[in-house]
Protein backbone atom coordinates (compact mmCIF):
# COMPACT_ATOMS: atom_id res chain seq x y z
CA UNK A 1 0.00 0.00 0.00
CA UNK A 2 1.46 3.46 -0.83
CA UNK A 3 1.55 5.67 1.92
CA UNK A 4 1.18 10.16 1.34
CA UNK A 5 4.97 10.07 1.11
CA UNK A 6 5.08 8.02 -1.98
CA UNK A 7 3.05 10.49 -3.51
CA UNK A 8 5.41 13.14 -3.18
CA UNK A 9 7.85 14.87 -4.97
CA UNK A 10 10.54 17.52 -4.00
CA UNK A 11 12.53 19.81 -5.27
CA UNK A 12 16.10 21.94 -4.77
CA UNK A 13 17.18 24.63 -6.62
CA UNK A 14 20.56 26.64 -6.18
CA UNK A 15 22.12 28.73 -9.20
CA UNK A 16 24.43 31.71 -8.58
CA UNK A 17 26.17 33.77 -10.92
CA UNK A 18 28.09 36.91 -11.34
CA UNK A 19 26.96 40.29 -12.97
CA UNK A 20 30.47 42.31 -14.40
CA UNK A 21 27.83 45.39 -13.26
CA UNK A 22 26.82 46.72 -9.62
CA UNK A 23 23.62 45.54 -8.30
CA UNK A 24 21.51 48.89 -8.65
CA UNK A 25 23.08 49.01 -12.68
CA UNK A 26 21.67 45.31 -12.81
CA UNK A 27 18.68 45.63 -11.72
CA UNK A 28 17.65 48.06 -13.46
CA UNK A 29 16.67 45.98 -15.53
CA UNK A 30 16.11 42.30 -14.13
CA UNK A 31 13.60 43.92 -12.49
CA UNK A 32 11.47 44.65 -15.16
CA UNK A 33 9.84 41.12 -14.66
CA UNK A 34 7.03 42.04 -16.85
CA UNK A 35 9.73 42.30 -19.69
CA UNK A 36 11.36 38.79 -19.37
CA UNK A 37 8.95 37.46 -21.96
CA UNK A 38 11.26 39.72 -24.22
CA UNK A 39 14.53 38.62 -22.99
CA UNK A 40 13.98 34.79 -22.54
CA UNK A 41 12.52 32.29 -25.25
CA UNK A 42 11.13 29.93 -23.26
CA UNK A 43 8.58 32.62 -21.15
CA UNK A 44 6.04 33.03 -23.51
CA UNK A 45 3.81 36.10 -21.25
CA UNK A 46 5.28 37.90 -18.60
CA UNK A 47 3.46 40.17 -16.36
CA UNK A 48 4.24 41.94 -12.62
CA UNK A 49 1.21 43.44 -10.14
CA UNK A 50 3.21 46.13 -8.80
CA UNK A 51 0.63 46.20 -5.82
CA UNK A 52 0.30 42.31 -5.05
CA UNK A 53 4.06 41.81 -5.84
CA UNK A 54 3.09 39.37 -7.89
CA UNK A 55 4.79 37.78 -11.18
CA UNK A 56 3.09 35.96 -13.33
CA UNK A 57 4.66 33.79 -16.16
CA UNK A 58 3.24 31.55 -18.84
CA UNK A 59 5.94 28.75 -20.04
CA UNK A 60 6.26 26.72 -22.52
CA UNK A 61 8.75 24.56 -24.55
CA UNK A 62 9.63 21.00 -25.97
CA UNK A 63 11.27 19.86 -23.25
CA UNK A 64 8.12 20.80 -21.30
CA UNK A 65 5.08 18.20 -21.07
CA UNK A 66 2.82 21.04 -21.20
CA UNK A 67 2.38 24.77 -20.73
CA UNK A 68 3.13 25.88 -17.43
CA UNK A 69 1.21 28.80 -15.77
CA UNK A 70 3.57 30.00 -12.82
CA UNK A 71 2.80 32.91 -10.52
CA UNK A 72 4.35 34.04 -7.58
CA UNK A 73 5.06 36.97 -4.93
CA UNK A 74 8.06 38.68 -4.93
CA UNK A 75 8.86 42.02 -4.50
CA UNK A 76 10.36 44.07 -7.57
CA UNK A 77 14.44 43.98 -6.42
CA UNK A 78 15.98 47.19 -7.01
CA UNK A 79 19.44 47.00 -5.09
CA UNK A 80 21.11 44.28 -2.99
CA UNK A 81 19.78 42.30 -0.23
CA UNK A 82 17.52 39.17 0.46
CA UNK A 83 14.26 38.75 -1.52
CA UNK A 84 11.94 35.73 -0.40
CA UNK A 85 9.45 34.65 -2.84
CA UNK A 86 6.59 32.22 -3.22
CA UNK A 87 4.16 30.28 -5.36
CA UNK A 88 0.93 31.04 -3.84
CA UNK A 89 -0.86 28.74 -6.30
CA UNK A 90 -0.60 25.75 -8.85
CA UNK A 91 1.33 22.67 -8.74
CA UNK A 92 4.38 24.34 -7.27
CA UNK A 93 2.33 25.92 -4.52
CA UNK A 94 4.36 26.40 -1.25
CA UNK A 95 7.62 26.57 -3.06
CA UNK A 96 9.41 28.96 -1.26
CA UNK A 97 13.19 30.15 -2.09
CA UNK A 98 15.27 33.65 -1.55
CA UNK A 99 16.95 35.53 -4.07
CA UNK A 100 19.94 37.08 -2.98
CA UNK A 101 21.49 40.02 -4.77
CA UNK A 102 24.96 41.25 -3.15
CA UNK A 103 27.51 43.74 -4.29
CA UNK A 104 31.00 42.41 -4.82
CA UNK A 105 33.24 44.56 -5.36
CA UNK A 106 32.57 46.33 -8.71
CA UNK A 107 30.55 43.43 -9.32
CA UNK A 108 27.01 41.66 -8.08
CA UNK A 109 26.77 38.09 -6.93
CA UNK A 110 23.04 36.87 -7.88
CA UNK A 111 21.78 33.97 -6.35
CA UNK A 112 18.36 31.89 -6.24
CA UNK A 113 17.59 29.26 -4.07
CA UNK A 114 14.70 27.21 -3.59
CA UNK A 115 12.95 24.20 -1.90
CA UNK A 116 9.57 22.70 -2.98
CA UNK A 117 7.77 19.69 -1.77
CA UNK A 118 4.45 18.53 -2.53
CA UNK A 119 1.89 16.44 -4.40
CA UNK A 120 3.65 14.48 -6.91
CA UNK A 121 3.30 16.12 -10.41
CA UNK A 122 2.05 15.14 -14.27
CA UNK A 123 6.03 15.41 -13.96
CA UNK A 124 8.39 12.30 -13.10
CA UNK A 125 11.39 12.88 -10.94
CA UNK A 126 14.20 12.94 -13.36
CA UNK A 127 12.95 15.28 -16.14
CA UNK A 128 11.30 17.59 -13.36
CA UNK A 129 14.37 17.87 -11.72
CA UNK A 130 16.76 18.60 -15.17
CA UNK A 131 14.59 20.82 -16.63
CA UNK A 132 14.00 22.91 -13.24
CA UNK A 133 18.14 23.08 -12.61
CA UNK A 134 18.49 23.78 -16.33
CA UNK A 135 15.64 26.36 -16.22
CA UNK A 136 17.50 28.07 -13.31
CA UNK A 137 21.46 28.07 -14.73
CA UNK A 138 20.04 28.76 -18.65
CA UNK A 139 17.36 31.73 -17.09
CA UNK A 140 20.36 33.68 -14.76
CA UNK A 141 23.37 33.11 -17.51
CA UNK A 142 20.60 34.85 -20.61
CA UNK A 143 19.30 38.02 -17.73
CA UNK A 144 22.77 38.77 -17.13
CA UNK A 145 23.80 38.62 -20.96
CA UNK A 146 20.46 40.67 -21.93
CA UNK A 147 21.41 43.16 -18.90
CA UNK A 148 24.65 44.04 -19.95
CA UNK A 149 23.44 46.73 -22.31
Amino acid sequence: MDSPKDKEQQMMLFVAGIHPRGCVRAMRKLSSYENYSKFIDFIKKSNYDDNKQSVNFVMDHTLLPFPMDLTFKIPRITKAGNYPFVFETGFLKNLNGTIAVKDVGKFCLMSLKADWRGPETKIPNFPFSMFIQTVGKVGLEHLIRVSLF
